[in-house]
């Protein structure tokens, strides 16, 4: 940061009138963890938007895969617990 600040790059900038506001909120954690909260407000300049939708389409969708993986693996414990448990049941009826 003190490098950014002395080579200028940090600085205030007025907001263009035409364009929207965005604030992003970050809570810092949760709960006891939680340990600052920020609020960063931003504005998108020409292909820049269409850029960084870009980048929040691929996050989307990666999250997205990853609860489709972990749905998968859920089904599949579950269904493999159904079969376990049929095959025991199964075995000590076919022993009795």
């Amino acid at each position: 940061m003190a490098q950014a600040r002395a080579q200028g790059r940090i600085c205030k900038v007025a907001a263009d009138p035409l364009l929207p506001l965005r604030a992003f909120h970050d809570i810092g954690g949760a709960g006891a963890q939680a340990d600052s909260y920020t609020i960063w407000i931003v504005q998108w300049v020409g292909q820049e938007l269409r850029a960084d939708f870009q980048h929040l389409r691929r996050w989307r969708k990666s999250v997205e895969q990853a609860q489709g993986f972990t749905f998968k693996a859920a089904i599949s414990i579950i269904v493999a617990g159904f079969l376990g448990a049929l095959w025991l049941g199964l075995k000590a009826m076919l022993g009795k």
